[in-house]
């Protein structure tokens, strides 16, 4: 009956979709969140169901498409150097579509999954651009997301305190997995993932939650900053609980290139600001783990969060090795496009999945050098647009902390995809950082009747 009503949910919101793309957007992450736990109250947890939110995203670029709101010539008189290196990275997507088919024409399911995977962000980009036209609807589509994870992330103490033992819509028993860590000889921790299907996905929204309430904070114009600082500590402590560092490292590195761009825009009082709530956060999740009594073995992994390998060296060890490995083992050309894309192995082709983790070793087996260049283009006039979009709200006194703390979050899940690439296969996931870029790229257009917004 549940999946019954959810389909109906999905159905009515693709139709929703094409009448108001804008409330599609909405509608995405609300699919996308529920969509986890419906699927593992499914009989056999299908794994189709990652894609429930497909038919919404459909009904939303049909409705903009319909609207003539399509940004494509407003993005590119916006950012007409991001917009080139979109056309040569589209170029290499479309040379690596033709190298997948030396496996066979039955190739044509691998090059669908690894169109998708591409196109989704790019083409979510644009709806982005195009979505936030003033810092309220800024704020609204941020809170919206915010409330909701907050909500779901309550599924990851329930697991954690072995509440509701039977409920299938808890863990990831229903789907015949049971992740653990080890923390060292003798000791583990179970890794949870609470409503969301794995302990990366609980940990990635667990981070983001984090990250979005403090940028809400941060801006003072969305409600009570103790709300956000209190929405900020319940994410911190669900990326703990998940037993997924390298979602604690998002956390980390927004507050890292929040505090170089105040420096940059000549406000360096403001880094002892956000030192300060670095510290409330981790003292916070400190402290709720004792109320909570989990067990020793957490106290263990907390210590070891500490003492453990930096940042820096997760990257490097998870992009330049690998990515020298994986040029070594592919080639020039790499083996195709989708071919590093999970779940392959079951289409029964004579192609086995690659074991690249890190995004950027991703890249390159599927896109070969040409993709992993353009890749890196894209990104560099994208960071360079970044900076001159600040420096220009700052002359103009219309820079705003929700630019600001946009702008951090995209750095945030570079450094976390180059780490490790499996989460960013999820279609909610791939539309919020999506989405986030788009609204950040098109932030000149939605400050330029502010004054000032500091």
């Amino acid at each position: 009956m549940i999946t019954q009503l959810f389909w109906a949910f999905v159905a009515l919101s693709a139709l929703l979709a094409v009448k108001n793309w804008r409330l599609g957007l909405a509608l995405i992450i609300v699919v996308g969140t529920l969509q986890d736990p419906v699927r593992k109250m499914t009989p056999g947890a299908p794994a189709f169901m990652v894609l429930s939110f497909f038919p919404v995203w459909i009904g939303l670029m049909i409705g903009i498409f319909s609207s003539r709101e399509w940004p494509w010539r407003s993005f590119g008189s916006l950012h007409p150097i991001i917009q080139s290196r979109i056309r040569f990275f589209g170029a290499a997507m479309a040379l690596a579509t033709v190298i997948v088919f030396q496996y066979g024409f039955a190739a044509w399911k691998v090059a669908a999954i690894g169109l998708f995977t591409y196109t989704v962000p790019l083409m979510t980009l644009m709806a982005g651009f195009a979505y936030a036209r003033s810092r309220v609807d800024v704020s609204r589509l941020i809170m919206f997301y915010c409330l909701i994870t907050a909500v779901m992330l309550v599924g990851g103490v329930m697991e954690v305190l072995n509440l509701f033992p039977q409920w299938k819509a808890l863990g990831t028993e229903a789907m015949g997995m049971h992740w653990v860590r080890y923390v060292s000889y003798g000791h583990t921790i179970d890794l949870i993932a609470g409503f969301y299907r794995s302990p990366d996905i609980m940990g990635w929204h667990a981070a983001t939650l984090s990250i979005f309430s403090l940028t809400l904070a941060l801006y003072g114009k969305a409600g009570p900053r103790w709300f956000w600082l209190g929405l900020a500590v319940w994410g911190a402590f669900c990326v703990f609980i998940s037993g997924r560092n390298k979602m604690i490292s998002m956390t980390v590195v927004w507050v890292i290139v929040v505090a170089l761009l105040h420096i940059y825009i000549g406000r360096a009082g403001r880094v002892v600001t956000l030192a300060l709530a670095g510290g409330i956060l981790a003292f916070s999740v400190l402290m709720i783990s004792g109320k909570l009594n989990l067990n020793s073995d957490y106290d263990l992994y907390a210590s070891q969060l500490v003492g453990g390998s930096t940042i820096m060296e997760r990257i490097n060890r998870s992009g330049t090795g690998s990515v020298a490995e994986t040029f070594r083992q592919s080639g020039f050309f790499g083996k195709g496009i989708g071919t590093a894309a999970q779940g392959i192995q079951y289409l029964g082709l004579p192609i086995k999945r690659s074991w690249q983790e890190g995004g950027a070793a991703k890249i390159l087996v599927e896109l070969g050098v040409t993709g992993f260049i353009a890749a890196i283009l894209v990104a560099w006039a994208t960071a360079r647009a970044t900076l001159l979009t600040i420096r220009y709200s700052r002359s103009k006194g219309a820079l705003s902390p929700l630019q600001l703390g946009l702008a951090a979050y995209i750095p945030a899940n570079i450094a976390n995809f180059i780490i490790s690439q499996q989460a960013y296969s999820d279609g909610l996931i791939m539309v919020v950082v999506a989405t986030a870029l788009g609204m950040m790229l098109s932030s000149p257009y939605w400050l330029q009747l502010q004054r000032q917004d500091t």
